[in-house]
């Protein structure tokens, strides 16, 4: 019985192990089929994209500004590249799916885009490809064109970048960004959601973005640009500037010419290094200008105004906010009808059209003035001892009625008049 026994056990073990050394040989077998299935399809997925890249040359056309080429219902970056002389290159990179190999596209070599050459029109026209037969693309097109070509482009999507032209130029696209550098003529270029930058640019230009933001650095030239909830950065720009921006802020550094304009219905205006008369609006929103020399006229509807180092006729009006001037040397007229007026009057004595008026209807009037500026002061505060009192280091002589409280006083032959308003509050003059 006991040889039986141990005849027995020993079969069964031999039968586990044969049984066991199968299963795990077959797990192998299937952990292998199930990689090499996964390495196949991620080499499949690889494969449904290729590269298929187009090439056109145009060896006659001129460098003589007559030549325009457009470019019409396309969806990828454009990149333009200007050169001196003649002949031109258009280079189109496609990144296609699968869906295009079964349109025969790599054995026809068939052409993706539509390029039409109209010599008696002097024009070059690019069309994008049918959507239904290259549905998943994406496209990349450079030109090496002429210097002096034009150019008239409309993207549907992509960004746009053109560089060393001196042609007529408009630029336009539906979702991406444009920038231009050393661009010399005309130019026109819109973006309905992506930033523009123009950087070392000349000529006029017409600039707007509906959802970006407009960088200008380094040009000159005749510059209207407009955004469409997003901010406006010019700095180095010499020529005359509107700039326009809803639901943005404004920011202007070294800014020269004789029409210098800023606008923003929400946001803050804030311009530095200023040569020329600059205006500065603003429906909700702080302003501040800094070292400016000309003309300076700024309106807030809800915000403070700050100024600092300026040289010219001030004209300020806040109709809720503070007005604060600092180093102020020339005429100033500043108004706000509820906020404080704070101001720091410097005096340069080869000027002469100087005058000072400061108002508020609510709120208190500060104003410093150097010694022995030939001054005649008015001021008043209306409402009587209980709106408001006037205090002065320079010698003043009152005028006190139930209503109102007057004061005058004069400094050498007083040839600067300053008058003081404020409907409630208190009117403080000190001598620096």
């Amino acid at each position: 019985m006991l040889n039986c026994v141990c005849c027995l056990t020993s079969q069964d073990h031999n039968s586990r192990f044969i049984y066991y050394s199968t299963m795990f040989r077959f797990l192998i077998i299937i952990h292998c089929s199930l990689f090499l299935f996964a390495q196949t399809a991620a080499d499949k997925q690889n494969t449904d994209i290729f590269i298929y890249t187009e090439k056109y040359r145009f060896d006659t056309v001129p460098d003589n500004g007559t030549y325009t080429v457009e470019i019409r219902n396309m969806d990828g970056n454009v990149n333009i590249q200007g050169h001196f002389g003649s002949g031109m290159v258009v280079k189109v990179t496609h990144q296609l799916h699968w869906s295009a190999l079964h349109n025969g596209i790599t054995s026809k070599r068939e052409n993706i885009i539509n390029v039409f050459h109209n010599e008696e029109d002097s024009r070059i026209s690019i069309h994008g490809p049918d959507e239904d037969k290259f549905p998943r693309r994406e496209s990349t097109f450079f030109l090496s064109i002429p210097i002096n070509i034009n150019l008239e482009i409309e993207t549907e999507g992509g960004d746009i970048r053109a560089d060393e032209l001196q042609g007529d130029i408009k630029l336009i696209t539906a979702g991406g960004n444009l920038n231009v550098q050393s661009v010399r003529g005309e130019t026109v270029l819109q973006s309905s959601g992506g930033d523009i930058n123009i950087q070392n640019c000349q000529g006029r230009f017409r600039v707007h973005t509906s959802g970006g933001t407009i960088e200008l650095f380094e040009n000159q030239g005749q510059y209207n640009v407009s955004a469409l909830g997003g901010d406006i950065r010019l700095s180095t720009v010499k020529g005359d500037v509107e700039l326009m921006t809803m639901g943005g802020s404004i920011f202007v550094h070294n800014l020269t010419g004789e029409k210098l304009n800023c606008r923003s219905s929400s946001g803050n205006i804030i311009a530095e290094e200023i040569n020329g008369n600059f205006f500065g609006q603003t429906q909700d929103g702080n302003i501040q200008v800094e070292s400016l020399k000309g003309l300076c006229n700024l309106t807030t509807a809800n915000g403070d105004i700050n100024t600092d180092y300026l040289r010219g006729t001030l004209v300020l009006d806040a109709t809720n906010g503070n007005i604060i001037g600092e180093n102020i040397f020339g005429p100033i007229q500043a108004y706000t009808s509820s906020g404080d007026i704070d101001f720091k009057i410097s005096y340069d004595s080869g000027s002469s059209d100087y005058s000072i008026s400061l108002e508020t209807i609510s709120g208190n009037i500060n104003v410093s003035v150097p010694k022995n500026l030939p001054v005649t002061i008015e001021a008043e505060v209306q409402g009587g001892k209980m709106a408001g009192d006037i205090s002065s280091d320079i010698p003043i002589t009152f005028l006190d009625t139930d209503l109102n409280i007057f004061a005058k006083g004069q400094v050498n032959e007083g040839t600067i008049p300053m008058n003081l308003f404020t409907g409630r509050g208190h009117i403080t003059i000190r001598e620096n």
